[in-house]
């Protein structure tokens, strides 16, 4: 078996494919989980208060050795008008190719307010987002504190329940939105040719040049980063905005994003804003970094 990571980018209401490498006669995915390493959505126009926002990632064709998924993402307001044709993602999908036995890594996405039970013990984990959705109400509002944020809760042996967080605060009232999440859980002896391994990023609010590295344990085959959630300390008061962005930046090509220099994996270009025309104000930023590494012999 072995544990393979691919991250494509996509553009909204469109569909992707991750291909998977084969490793020997009839090779396929076992088991998979998709997540969102950076996302952008603007709005067409300046000082605009929205009325419904989402990324919504649905899987639309599994074969041997690759999974086809969908990108349905939007911000939109009152009256009508949405997003911008270039709203896209930075998509990553880990999957398990041909299972042998031994303690199996689990991988699943799960929908905000879901349990999940049979899973093993865990020597390491973490969740992240695949999605969220803020539904209109028939109102808009502008943005004064905003909280997105995956968390998986344990609710007895064996079983986890995810309960993230998506609140948007607009002035008045709180916005409650539903939110779809990623997790990866590793045993603590995973019988693979190739292992993944997972460390957690925090980042505050900073500069996007500044760049998040991390030493892991062998040489480095494949990297990602994934977004596990992103906060806007309250402003005072609601603002329009144009634009909501975070993980990694969509201006420059994934490639450039993440380095690899043997041990050593370096993301940059790692921020999370809400822009409207006073500038807008920077966010607070968390995810996985997670990197695939010959099995320790």
């Amino acid at each position: 078996m072995t544990i393979q990571i691919k991250t494509v980018q996509v553009c909204a209401d469109n569909t992707a494919t991750f291909n998977f490498d084969s490793i020997g006669d009839n090779s396929k995915i076992i088991s998979y989980v998709i997540g969102i390493g950076g996302f952008g959505l603007w709005l067409d126009g300046f000082e605009k208060f929205i009325s419904e926002m989402n990324i919504e990632v649905s899987t639309v064709n599994i074969s041997a050795l690759e999974i086809t998924v969908q990108l349905d993402m939007n911000i939109s307001e009152k009256s009508g008008g949405g997003g911008l044709s270039s709203n896209a993602c930075f998509l990553t999908c880990v999957a398990e190719v041909n299972y042998l036995k031994g303690s199996p890594i689990e991988l699943f996405n799960i929908q905000q307010g879901e349990s999940k039970e049979g899973l093993s013990n865990f020597s390491s984990f973490g969740s992240f987002l695949s999605g969220f959705n803020f539904p209109s109400n028939g109102d808009s509002y502008g943005i004064q504190s905003l909280t997105i944020q995956s968390a998986l809760d344990p609710v007895s042996d064996g079983a986890l329940k995810a309960a993230g967080i998506c609140t948007i605060y607009g002035g008045k009232e709180s916005e409650k939105g539903s939110l779809y999440e990623g997790f990866i859980g590793l045993p603590s002896k995973q019988d693979t040719d190739i292992t993944l391994e997972v460390v957690n990023i925090e980042k505050p609010i900073s500069d996007s040049n500044e760049i998040v590295s991390h030493e892991f344990s062998s040489e480095v085959i494949d990297a990602a980063f994934l977004l596990s959630g992103f906060s806007l300390p309250n402003q005072g008061s609601a603002q329009p905005i144009t634009s909501i962005c975070a993980g990694i930046s969509l201006a420059i090509p994934y490639e450039s994003s993440i380095k690899i220099e043997g041990k050593k994996v370096s993301v940059q270009q790692l921020d999370a804003f809400v822009f409207h025309p006073g500038g807008g104000p920077k966010m607070n930023l968390n995810g996985l970094l997670i990197a695939t590494v010959p099995k320790s012999t």
